[in-house]
């Protein structure tokens, strides 16, 4: 997150805090990201006159909503500004002369005191997130930027101005960002990008650990049949409760991913026996049995699954996906409502 100028349609140049996410494709590789800008010119300007007269400055600490402290360089409050009571429920003379980490979540104190040794040390600007707890016991986000203010020589920090500001609600809204680039809107399953990403972490942690994983590819049998016959919308909700019945089948580190279509993928982490893997194949295979209402319609439809395993450890995520796709085909060979193991091995 940083700070940076845009022009406006009106073309007013405008101060703005940037906050860039990225996302990844399936190799790891960049593949685009999210910009979140907050118009922060009335903030900056107020800042700026901070400096400018110590009467202007104590008048806007007094009603500004922002949070706004003084520390000296061992992080010792020095000033809070009456703020805090109406954001966090906490008066200001409760933590005059107390360090200024009193009430920060434990996995912000670290990088909170990095943050001040990068100001003194710079003598610049730095700007961070973290939590804090308020008054009710609730955490939530704070965006601070703190500035050095320096001895009458100039050389040295005498002081740290920090204006911290609530994002929670924005934080929430980033995460929902990441949430939909990474979830499939229709079955509300992970997509194509999260299955890869996850593959690839797991496909190290087995080689490191030596341990087992496998893929499951499946689709649904005649799935082209019922939306012609039937309709897209039955055709939708089929494949939501498709996934509700397969999901139910896995234990709770198993990962089901939409693919795409109806094609839809199974991390299955930390394999203790092949034969657990038989018993996941088979009881999905016996719980789409049970007949299909939705709306009107009833009908039977079931689906094929090919398998395969990691190891060897040779094996790239592809060759794997590759495998367990050519055994995905061998079932519907097979006849369909069925599993296949790559190495057509007979269970």
């Amino acid at each position: 997150m940083h700070e940076a100028q845009r022009i406006t349609k009106k073309g007013n140049v405008i101060d703005v805090l940037a906050s860039y996410s990225p996302l990844f494709d399936e190799k790891g590789q960049w593949d685009g990201g999210v910009a979140i800008y907050k118009d922060i010119t009335d903030r900056k300007r107020l800042f700026n006159e901070l400096k400018e007269s110590e009467e202007r400055y104590r008048l806007i600490t007094e009603h500004t909503s922002d949070l706004i402290k003084i520390i000296n360089p061992q992080g010792t409050v020095l000033y809070c500004s009456p703020s805090h009571f109406d954001v966090l429920g906490i008066r200001p003379d409760e933590t005059i002369n107390k360090p200024i980490f009193i009430g920060m979540h434990h996995d912000s104190i670290e990088t909170f005191k990095l943050t001040i040794e990068k100001i003194i040390s710079t003598r610049k600007p730095a700007s961070i997130r973290f939590q804090r707890i308020t008054r009710k016991g609730e955490f939530i986000w704070l965006h601070t930027i703190g500035s050095p203010i320096l001895n009458n020589e100039g050389n040295k920090v005498d002081k740290i101005l920090f204006v911290a500001r609530n994002i929670t609600e924005r934080k929430k809204y980033e995460e929902q960002l990441q949430h939909y680039a990474l979830v499939d809107h229709l079955t509300g399953q992970p997509n194509r990008r999260y299955f890869f990403s996850r593959l690839l972490d797991e496909m190290e942690k087995a080689k490191f650990s030596h341990s087992t994983l496998a893929v499951m590819m499946l689709d649904i049998d005649r799935f082209k049949h019922v939306n012609d016959s039937m309709g897209h919308d039955i055709g939708d909700q089929l494949l939501k409760e498709f996934s509700e019945r397969v999901k139910d089948c896995l234990h709770e580190n198993d990962i089901l991913a939409r693919i795409g279509g109806d094609e839809f993928a199974i991390l299955l982490p930390d394999v203790k026996s092949n034969q657990a893997i038989v018993n996941v194949a088979n009881r999905i295979i016996n719980s789409l049995q049970e007949k299909w209402v939705i709306d009107e319609h009833q009908f039977n439809t079931t689906s094929s699954i090919g398998i395969s395993f990691y190891p060897p450890y040779e094996l790239n995520y592809k060759t794997l996906i590759k495998q367990a796709d050519k055994a995905l085909y061998q079932a519907k060979e097979g006849g369909r409502n069925c599993f296949k193991v790559y190495t057509n091995t007979e269970f």
